[in-house]
């Protein structure tokens, strides 16, 4: 290759300082290579080197050789020229709401403080003496070939390609802010699966085997105690510290009622537990990560999270699912053995508040009674009462209503409807008005023959133990 240049090309890089002649070989080799880079880079990658060799051309590139500078800003064409085209698909993926590649904070941190080309030492460098490409031994990238002929077109093309770049980052960056949550998410899957979790259920397990009882109090204890260790290792550690507001909302002291009385809290445990309650939600007792929150956290911090930190919150994901099955399975039992509790208190209270015994024995000896004489019959139910009242198994003689709805939550009439209900009270109550006011056994047999027959036979069915003992009404 050669690389001798006239007296009229030197002069045209006197701004750009002196310039040797590297070997064939190795130039050569350099130039391919760097083509070779700039072509395999993505948007990340090629915007960050655009910023960087900005940076340095701005900054320390005034100690290189001409032609050395010269290679570096055609470099930076190239770099450009690649960026364009990646930012335009990048956009087009974006409306797709396909995350193609991730721009984290760091990103737009940089991007924000993109260095200037106007008024920077590389533009005025530039427009010091416009000088063919002609005349030296450079290599023009293939993107950019046939458009550069001499420094002019390159102020030309850095001025009105850094202008688009500026443009199109703006739009890219408006139309992150609006994505649908799925863009998130698809990344926060797609990072899962570069990770082999097949340790947390027999982690899992092995916590259940040492647990004599499994119920929802050792359970919420298990929850508890895996949300705090992910704390406590420092999950989200990149996160925005927390505000006053976010502070209030971690009820310390409750948290540590489900933690082993010996566990080492870290100094700032509150503030962290700050930060992670906002990436997770509850549904009742179940606790979830909140994946659409913490995938927009993957992609914000992506470059500065490590793989153990991937890892943990993957892990914190799966042992919350196994968390949970366990805590819905012990949930449904426990509630559906407060709710036996709960509905034989009822019955208690409502059988209690008409018989004075709400025994086993006195049920079964009702229930039989019941189904035996009451044949759907308002009269045969009063003489029921009469014989219950004069056994001593009523508090009150005149109490049609309590007596049905005992014997509703007993179960021994079928459910009757409010309607129903005071049909049969107004039934009782008007027989009960025929019937002498003393007990069944002093009542004559020759006026009330089968009222006291049947009140007697009754009586024989309760039996010795609960015999005839007549009581003044209340």
């Amino acid at each position: 290759m050669d690389l001798n240049i006239n007296q009229e090309a030197a002069d045209g890089l006197i701004s750009w300082g002196t310039f040797t002649v590297d070997s064939e070989g190795s130039r050569k080799i350099e130039l391919k290579n760097k083509t070779y880079a700039i072509n395999k880079l993505g948007l990340r990658d090629g915007m960050m080197n655009l910023y960087y060799s900005l940076r340095f051309y701005n900054y320390e590139a005034h100690t290189d050789y001409a032609i050395a500078r010269l290679s570096h800003t055609l470099t930076i064409c190239a770099i450009l020229k690649c960026n364009l085209k990646a930012l335009d698909d990048y956009i087009e993926a974006l409306d797709r709401n396909e995350c193609v590649e991730v721009l984290d904070l760091q990103f737009w941190n940089l991007m924000n403080n993109f260095p200037r080309y106007e008024g920077s030492i590389l533009e005025k460098n530039l427009l010091s003496k416009n000088a063919s490409l002609k005349d030296y031994n450079v290599v023009i990238d293939k993107c950019i070939e046939g458009r550069l002929n001499d420094t002019r077109d390159i102020h030309n093309f850095l001025k009105e390609g850094i202008e688009e770049l500026m443009f199109k980052l703006a739009i890219a960056q408006e139309k992150l802010f609006k994505v649908n949550p799925s863009f998130y998410i698809g990344l926060y899957e797609e990072e899962k699966k570069r990770f082999n979790l097949g340790s947390v259920t027999p982690a899992y397990n092995f916590w259940r085997l040492s647990v004599p009882v499994l119920n929802y109090l050792e359970v919420k204890k298990k929850q508890t105690l895996t949300v705090a260790d992910f704390v406590k290792w420092g999950g989200l550690r990149h996160a925005a510290d927390p505000s006053n507001e976010d502070l209030e909302k971690v009820y310390e002291e409750k948290v540590k009622q489900f933690m082993p009385h010996n566990y080492e809290y870290p100094i700032d445990f509150k503030q962290r537990c700050a930060v992670v309650r906002k990436y997770l939600y509850w549904n009742g007792e179940l606790l979830f990560i909140n994946k659409a929150k913490m995938a927009w956290y993957m992609h914000r911090y992506y470059y500065l999270m490590t793989d153990d930190e991937f890892l943990e919150i993957f892990k914190l994901e799966d042992m919350l699912s196994l968390i949970n099955e366990d805590m819905k399975s012990c949930t449904e039992t426990e509630k559906k053995d407060e709710k036996n509790e709960e509905c034989g208190d009822i019955i208690n209270d409502v059988v209690g508040a008409c018989f004075r015994n709400v025994s086993e024995f006195v049920h079964d000896k009702v229930m039989k009674i019941v189904n035996t004489y009451y044949l759907g019959s308002a009269v045969n139910l009063t003489l029921i009462e009469t014989t219950f009242y004069d056994h001593n198994l009523l508090k009150k003689r005149n109490a049609h209503k309590a007596l049905i709805k005992a014997l509703m939550v007993w179960g021994a009439i079928p459910v009757l409807d409010e309607k129903e209900i005071i049909k049969i009270t107004n039934g009782m109550a008007y027989k009960m008005g025929q019937l002498p006011t003393n007990g069944y056994k002093e009542w004559d047999g020759n006026i009330y023959f089968n009222e006291k027959k049947v009140c007697s036979d009754i009586g024989k069915v309760l039996g010795p133990t609960i015999t005839y003992h007549r009581k003044t009404e209340d």
